[in-house]
Parts: C-alpha cells; sequence; structure tokens
C-alpha cells in the first residue's frame, strides 16, 4: 500500500464523517436504527497548492493508484487513514501555482 504524498494540506480541506446509519419508525412512531457498520467512516475532501513538478507528482502517485488503497495522514490530528480515490485529483491554474482538490473516500 502507498503512501499519499506528504504536500500541505490548505485551509478549507475537510473530513466529511459518513454514517450507514438508518433510522426508520414503527407504526406507534417508535425510531428502529440500523448500521452495517460499526464506527463513523470519514470521506476527505483535501485541498494543496502545487508547483507544477508536485503537481506532477500528485498526478502520476494518482495513475499509479487510483484503483488500490493508499495510506492518507489526516494533517488535522496526524491520524492515518486507509483510502481509495474517489475521483482524479481537480488542478486549477492560479498565477503560478495549481490548486488542487482531491477526494478520497476512508475504507
Amino acid at each position: 500500500m502507498a503512501n499519499y504524498p506528504s504536500f500541505a494540506q490548505m485551509q478549507g480541506s475537510v473530513p466529511v464523517p459518513r454514517d450507514d446509519m438508518k433510522v426508520d419508525y414503527a407504526t406507534d412512531g417508535t425510531p428502529q436504527q440500523r448500521s452495517f457498520y460499526a464506527a463513523l467512516k470519514y470521506d476527505f475532501r483535501i485541498k494543496h497548492k502545487l508547483s507544477a513538478a508536485d503537481k506532477a507528482t500528485l498526478d502520476s502517485f494518482y495513475t499509479t493508484n487510483r484503483l488500490l488503497q493508499v495510506t492518507f495522514v489526516w494533517a488535522g490530528d496526524g491520524s492515518s487513514h486507509t483510502c481509495y480515490f474517489k475521483g482524479p485529483p481537480i488542478p486549477v491554474w492560479d498565477q503560478n501555482w495549481y490548486n488542487v482538490d482531491v477526494g478520497l473516500a476512508e475504507i
């Protein structure tokens, strides 16, 4: 399993909790819960400000690992997560830098 590159995670990067808990209601109004996994998982929306060389590194990493598990370290608390890419990195050119948005889904 490859380690996600250690680029700085910019303001606006967020971990989004994902829970499969479903609530249904009985005919008397009593809530019923069900869930298939025991703990919350996270989808990460990561923002980077990258040079052209760093963008090329990220593009190469994505191409090599787009269907594989990667180890990602969330800068907010240093926790490590095993994730899949949710799609390709989305770069936006901004005065000599690329603002890149990356989506990851925790396994």
